[in-house]
């Protein structure tokens, strides 16, 4: 009896280890921490194209965040970002910008601080209830812009391609470009011509010029007999 009951609690305590493991794994993989705190932006976009739960959120170039919430509105979309550590100081004055990582459309959003801040001025954290101005705190609402998408760039692309297989842009092209030579051709002609006029203009001024240099003979000068 005693065998059976010590088979049956190992069994149980080995079931609920089994499920805090996969508890912990779940947490893992959403990128949940328990023995780190975070706090929560608002940024408000156009759009939010390319961006889903679980997008990454990198200050200067480093990982600090996740997307964790999606809520249209009547002039936007507010993006909720979770921010981590607690203590992590990001300057108000930021560019945050959302830009497509890769070709399948993946987003990621950027935080760049448009200047630096004093550190002596900074008394509290983002979670501190006298959290200072010039810092981004808890809860703060923040202006987001769109950046440049490969999808964009796609669409560009194959504008340019089309407009560049157009028979009728060839056409126009090499329209300009006989008269462009045509009026290159006459121009050459016209310097030709310009520099035979000034160099039979320089030879009449150069007869003239010894022409004024005889000495002229007065009529009335003694003759000698």
């Amino acid at each position: 009896m005693r065998s059976r009951t010590a088979r049956e609690g190992s069994v149980g305590l080995l079931t609920l280890l089994g499920l805090g493991l996969f508890g912990v794994l779940v947490l893992w993989l959403k990128g949940v921490n328990l023995g780190q705190r975070s706090y929560k932006v608002i940024v408000e976009f156009e759009s939010a194209s390319g961006m889903e739960l679980g997008t990454s959120v990198r200050y200067r170039g480093i990982n600090v965040g996740q997307v964790v919430g999606i809520k249209p509105g009547p002039n936007g979309v507010d993006i909720s970002l979770e921010i981590k550590p607690e203590d992590l100081i990001i300057p108000r004055d930021v560019f945050i910008q959302a830009n497509t990582s890769s070709f399948i459309g993946t987003a990621v959003i950027d935080i760049t601080p448009r200047g630096r801040i004093p550190e002596s001025e900074i008394s509290a954290g983002p979670l501190s209830s006298n959290c200072s101005e010039i810092i981004i705190c808890n809860n703060d609402r923040l202006q987001g812009q769109a950046g440049v998408e490969i999808q964009q760039l796609l669409r560009a692309g194959i504008r340019l391609i089309d407009l560049y297989s157009d028979p009728e842009l060839f056409s126009n092209v090499k329209i300009i470009a006989e008269n462009t030579a045509n009026a290159s051709e006459e121009a050459s002609k016209l310097a030709k011509q310009l520099a035979d006029l000034s160099e039979t203009i320089r030879g009449e001024m150069q007869g003239i010029s010894q022409y004024l240099r005889i000495p002229v003979i007065s009529s009335t000068s003694s003759l000698k007999y």
